[in-house]
C-alpha cells in the first residue's frame, strides 16, 4: 500500500508541475538542497543509532554552503512575503483571516 502512495504522490507532484510554470519547476528542483542539507542533519544527529558512517566534515560543509546560498536567493526574492517551501511565496499568515460564514 506504501508504495502505491508513493507512486501516486510522485504522479501528482509530476502532473502540478507539468502543468505549472517554469519558474516553479525550477523552485521544485532547487529545494532539492534544502532536502539534502537536512537528511545530513538528521544522519548526524542519529548516527548512533544507524549502523552507516556519517557524512564527512567535508560533505556537511558543501552542504551548509549550498544551502546558505539557496537560501540567500530565496530571501532577496521574498521581499517581505512568507516562504512556503518550494511552493514559493505567500501572503503572511498572522494576516489570515477565517471566514466561517
Amino acid at each position: 500500500m506504501a508504495r502505491c502512495r508513493t507512486l501516486h504522490e510522485i504522479a501528482v507532484t509530476a502532473t502540478f508541475l507539468q502543468q505549472s510554470d517554469d519558474e516553479l519547476t525550477a523552485r521544485y528542483l532547487d529545494h532539492e538542497v534544502v532536502e539534502s542539507w537536512k537528511a545530513v542533519q538528521k544522519h548526524v544527529m542519529y548516527q548512533g543509532r544507524i549502523s552507516e558512517k556519517p557524512p564527512t566534515q567535508m560533505t556537511q560543509q558543501r552542504t551548509e554552503a549550498a544551502l546558505r546560498l539557496h537560501t540567500r536567493q530565496i530571501w532577496q526574492a521574498l521581499q517581505g512575503a512568507v516562504w512556503l517551501g518550494w511552493a514559493g511565496a505567500g501572503p503572511d499568515p498572522i494576516q489570515w483571516t477565517v471566514s466561517l460564514s
